[in-house]
């Protein structure tokens, strides 16, 4: 029996190529959409394809561009200053990043953005959670100044901790309660 292989499905062949044409050319512009998943996947890898050609710096591949992308405008932005941006890298010019699913209708949405770009969501995020830990850290610092005797545990005579905190005040509540089951067991008897 002839399994049929599951292939992603965008309609017809004029209107995947029209979509995929215009997300493309949306993502060159704007070099950070939010769109479906799927589409995310496969519009990060056209737009791989047209930077490496991009590379190519040949009038043919200029041309090839032009064909590829609704506007002269994304062309001549791709042909003269994207480039130059990913003259050293070789491939994975773009990241797709799921940003979870979509309240009407539940699709998947993803992110599409260029690696180096300047307003890279990566590069934000990472400076957002930064300035997010330094204030924590700061208002951690000054709420426990005054608990230090709190945390650490008394030490008890003739005992010595092993590794750290939690395992000292582990090894002293069951010596508290050993010592309270014999006491009890004696004075029972």
């Amino acid at each position: 029996m002839k399994l049929t292989q599951r292939r992603w499905k965008f309609g017809g062949v004029k209107r995947k190529a029209k979509m995929f044409k215009s997300l493309c050319t949306e993502l060159i512009l704007h070099e950070c959409i939010e769109t479906h998943f799927r589409r995310a996947q496969m519009a990060s890898r056209l737009v791989d394809r047209l930077v490496t050609l991009a590379k190519d710096r040949s009038l043919s591949a200029r041309q090839r561009i032009s064909q590829s992308l609704h506007t002269e405008k994304a062309a001549k932005k791709l042909f003269w200053h994207l480039w130059k941006r990913y003259e050293n890298r070789y491939g994975g010019y773009t990241r797709v990043f799921p940003t979870g699913r979509r309240r009407r209708d539940g699709t998947k949405m993803a992110v599409v953005e260029f690696v180096d770009s300047p307003a890279s969501i990566l590069t934000t995020s990472q400076q957002i959670k930064r300035a997010e830990n330094k204030a924590r850290i700061k208002s951690y610092k000054r709420g426990l100044g005054g608990l230090a005797h709190i945390t650490e545990p008394a030490p008890l005579p003739g005992f010595q901790p092993e590794r750290g905190i939690f395992r000292s005040l582990g090894r002293s509540n069951t010596t508290e309660s050993i010592s309270a089951e014999t006491s009890s067991a004696e004075a029972s008897s």
